[in-house]
């Protein structure tokens, strides 16, 4: 069957009408496209889905607690739009393959993805990974070898409590007259 994961930003979608009305700022930040198309990350069946929170994780540049949809194979398929593989930019070496686009995005495509996500919203059907949860995450990860450790950034290495090699300080010209 398949799984299909992606981090959103739970209070973005919030509101307090019973109208299926969608923010913009929903729109435009969690599901933000690239090349029309949209990045998720496949796992074979929920057992996996610690996996999809670390390649998850491992993708940004900032560590923060985030919040995560997860679509069924067949959900995905619905939406209309071609599922396509490609390598994710994520530390986390062994999860890149595990990357897939929902592609060739249109508009209407957008608009069934964002009642998709506004559905299971209001229904609770998201999880939270917390900021512990995500620090116990990536240090599990880089000790067992599966980040590339040099693809992160010092404030995530910092926050995981990885040591951050201090950086060289010029002192060039320290003291000479201008």
């Amino acid at each position: 069957m398949g799984f299909f994961v992606r981090k959103i930003s739970k209070g973005k979608w919030r509101n307090d009408s019973d109208e299926p009305v969608i923010k913009a700022d929903a729109l435009t930040s969690c599901l933000r496209t690239s090349g029309n198309t949209l990045s998720f990350w496949r796992i074979e069946d929920l057992a996996q889905i610690e996996d999809a929170k670390l390649a998850i994780a491992a993708s940004n540049s900032n560590l923060d607690t985030f919040d995560i949809v997860v679509f069924t194979s067949e959900e995905m398929e619905g939406f209309g739009a071609p599922i396509k593989e490609t390598r994710g930019d994520t530390a986390c070496r062994d999860l890149a393959d595990s990357h897939r686009d929902l592609a060739e995005l249109n508009s209407d495509h957008l608009i069934r993805v964002s009642h998709a996500v506004l559905q299971k919203v209001k229904a609770d059907d998201i999880e939270r990974v917390s900021m512990p949860k995500v620090k116990i995450m990536m240090l599990a990860a880089a000790n067992s070898d599966r980040l590339d450790l040099d693809r992160l950034s010092d404030s995530v290495k910092i926050k995981i409590g990885l040591p951050v090699p201090e950086k060289p300080v010029c002192t060039c010209g320290a003291g000479a007259a201008p």
